[in-house]
């Protein structure tokens, strides 16, 4: 699936490393009395040997299926000038991982600076699904290995010269491209009678570019008390064309079907920027005021399409079809977005044991859309009669936004830092829908709503000091999030209709409290010890029209961290670091009975892991290093019998020893041995998988 787009970007590489290749060279004749002070080149071999699942391998590691992997790990070359000019040249290219960086800054005093680079990389998926206890039924449906590259190229200058405006002109180009996993899976038969569930395995393809244009103006006017001015300008323009894909009862004769969303987006984003800060009363006052404006517009294509294979042609006779296999295709739709954001911030320190910050924003907001589609469907056997229907969409919304943040820190107390903050936010949003049959001018959907948000937080903490080798930190927060939705015109209030949700929600409430505490304790020169407890606490409630307010979650979290730094001798180290956290999300689904708590059971996220390095130079030019590394989860649910059970049942080892020798002073050489094991008992051992990796390095200095 990724053969083509694996040769697709290296030329785009090679084309960016040529350019910032010339900068390069023609900005080191122009300056020729520069002098190379540090020249390093790394270079690197990896051999790779992987059992069992490879592609959980890839995923983890960030490892290609190639047995060897190697290339140029690092490049750096440093040149400094008689005027103070300097020029930094970095590299990096292991071409079997798609791995490259070349980047180029040179810098003037008083005039400017000018930077350029590339940097591509490749991350790896495991596009397999889930795991069916009852039937051992773990479905593949396409290649489980994904990769996905992203890349970014840029370009950028500096005018720095005194007394003048300080200009920064930027140019950056941003791509992603390939296929991921996805966790929106379809649907399989293959459970022994107990029903279908959602255990395929789906991918995304993406097919992403961006263009960035941004251009930034600054300027001090000391004759306005030290004033600070500014402006940017920012232009971006984006094509996006994704989509899902996922197979519905693969293998069932008569009932397979892949199904394939195209989401198609061309933006363009505009928006300016300006700022003002001056100080005031000696410097123990300031005042910033800052304004914003963008304007975003979307041109919307895309289909959903059932058919034999991903990317068919929607077909009303697919053999296949079965009732409400709903799609659409031939959307075409487009919005605006109008943004308008202002703030201003006071920043007040009346003496050296009080700051105070104040700051209020305010945000307004207009989008509007429109959208038109042709709407497929299935209905019941035995005739299974597809149909089509043209609808056009328009939704118009309105916010009004208006945060507030209030801080105050308090440094009187002797060897004691205290500290407060408050945030605020409120906003009104008018949402307009309404969905109108293309042919026959009916309306199927006009729903006009007001929300109403109101939230808050508050955090209270301080640092004690209360010896040069112990200091203690600590915090309490505490948030609340309410949302009120009034629904002044719908439609769908009759409780029949299937167009509800989620217009029947008139409430929602979050509230959350949790604090930490943190010890740092130097016990010794050689020894360092730190400790940490987190516990956080969070309620969600709703309420719905005809119905009382309910609990609808409650999640707890708890974590407790700790690390160890010892140094016995001056050629030896050993840190070690471990964390456990227990978390658990309660709903009253488990309390109703009849086998619907079996359903949707507590989900719990329980997990702990462990680190240990340990450094050792066994001469002045031989240093050898080891590293063990231990995760554990044990949060899986066998509730296969009447759902499909989730939660992770992992255990993770890691050993890795290197030895690094300085033959002289431009010449190391560095062997590495990893080892990793991975059982995934929630795959039904399916992800299981043992690496080794032998890694030889050689760096020199010219």
């Amino acid at each position: 699936m990724s053969e083509l787009r694996m040769t697709r970007y290296p030329y785009g590489t090679a084309l960016a490393m040529i350019v910032v290749g010339a900068v390069v060279l023609c900005a080191c004749d122009a300056h020729a009395e520069m002098e190379l002070i540090d020249s390093t080149v790394v270079t690197s071999v990896t051999g790779v040997w992987t059992d069992d699942d490879e592609h959980q391998v890839s995923r983890r590691h960030g490892l290609g299926d190639d047995d060897v992997v190697g290339g140029l790990e690092a490049l750096r070359m440093e040149w400094y000038g008689d005027e103070g000019e300097s020029m930094l040249l970095e590299g990096r290219a292991i071409v079997d991982n798609s791995d490259y960086l070349l980047t180029l800054d040179f810098k003037q005093p008083e005039k400017g600076f000018v930077s350029a680079g590339y940097k591509e990389f490749r991350t790896y998926y495991d596009g397999s699904g889930g795991f069916f206890p009852q039937t051992g039924a773990f479905p593949s449906i396409f290649g489980e290995g994904l990769e996905l590259d992203r890349g970014r190229a840029w370009f950028e200058g500096g005018m720095r010269v005194p007394g003048l405006p300080e200009l920064t002109l930027r140019y950056d180009h941003m791509f992603r491209d390939g296929e991921k996993s996805s966790t929106i899976w379809g649907d399989s038969s293959d459970t022994g009678g107990l029903g279908n569930r959602g255990i395929t395995p789906a991918f995304r393809d993406v097919d992403e570019t961006r263009h960035i244009v941004a251009l930034k103006i600054s300027q001090d006017l000391p004759e306005l008390s030290d004033t600070e001015v500014g402006a940017a300008f920012t232009y971006e323009s984006a094509e996006l064309d994704n989509s899902l894909n996922f197979a519905r009862r693969p293998g069932d004769v008569g009932a397979e079907r892949f199904v394939t969303q195209r989401d198609s987006i061309d933006s363009d984003v505009y928006s300016v920027h300006a700022y003002s800060t001056t100080p005031m009363a000696d410097g123990r006052a300031r005042v910033s005021a800052s304004y914003a404006y963008t304007n975003l517009q979307n041109e919307l294509g895309g289909s959903r399409v059932y058919g034999e294979m991903f990317g068919s042609a929607y077909d009303p006779a697919l053999a296949n079809r079965q009732p409400f296999d709903e799609g659409f295709f031939d959307l075409s739709g487009d919005s605006e977005l109008r943004r308008h954001v202002g703030a201003l911030t006071w920043l007040v320190q009346p003496n050296d044991d009080f700051r105070l910050t104040l700051r209020v924003r305010g945000e307004a907001t207009e989008i509007e859309s429109d959208s038109a589609f042709t709407e497929s469907n299935v209905g019941f056997p035995p005739g299974l009669a597809s149909s089509t229907e043209d609808l056009s969409v328009d939704t118009d919304s309105k916010i009004r936004r208006m945060a507030e943040r209030f801080e105050l820190r308090h440094t009187g107390f002797e060897n004691l830092v205290l500290y407060f903050r408050a945030n605020w936010e409120q906003a009104d949003i008018d949402l307009d829908e309404t969905e109108v049959e293309t042919a026959t001018a009916a309306v199927d959907l006009l729903r006009e709503t007001d929300s109403d948000l109101r939230a808050a937080k508050y955090t209270l903490g301080g640092m004690w000091y209360p010896h040069s080798r112990l200091n203690f930190a600590g915090r309490y927060r505490y948030e609340n999030r309410q949302n009120d939705y009034t629904h002044r015109v719908d439609s769908t209030s009759d409780n029949t209709s299937n167009n509800r949700l989620p217009a029947y929600i008139t409430a929602e409430d979050i509230t959350t409290r949790g604090g930490d505490l943190r010890a740092t304790w130097t016990a010794h020169d050689t020894l360092r010890l730190t400790a940490r407890f987190d516990i956080a606490q969070t309620e969600i409630g709703n309420a719905s029209q005809a119905l009382r307010e309910v609990r609808a979650a409650e999640i707890q979290t708890h974590s407790i961290s700790g690390s160890a730094t010892w140094s016995p001798t001056a050629s030896m180290y050993v840190q070690a670091d471990v964390r456990y956290v227990d978390s658990k999300t309660d709903t009253p689904t488990n309390s109703v009975g009849g086998g619907v708590g079996d359903t949707v059971p507590d989900f719990e996220n329980d997990y702990w892991n462990a680190t240990v390095n340990v450094g050792i130079a066994l001469d002045e030019k031989t240093d050898l290093e080891n590293r063990y590394f231990f995760y554990r989860a044990d949060n899986y649910t066998d509730n296969s019998l009447v759902s499909q059970p989730y939660g992770a049942d992992a255990e993770e080892h890691g050993v890795s020893l290197s030895l690094r020798r300085q033959w002289t002073d431009a010449l190391a050489t560095r062997l590495r041995y990893a080892y990793f094991k991975n059982d995934d008992d929630r795959s039904g051992g399916n992800n299981d998988y043992e690496l080794s990796a032998l890694t030889g390095s050689l760096e020199v200095k010219f």
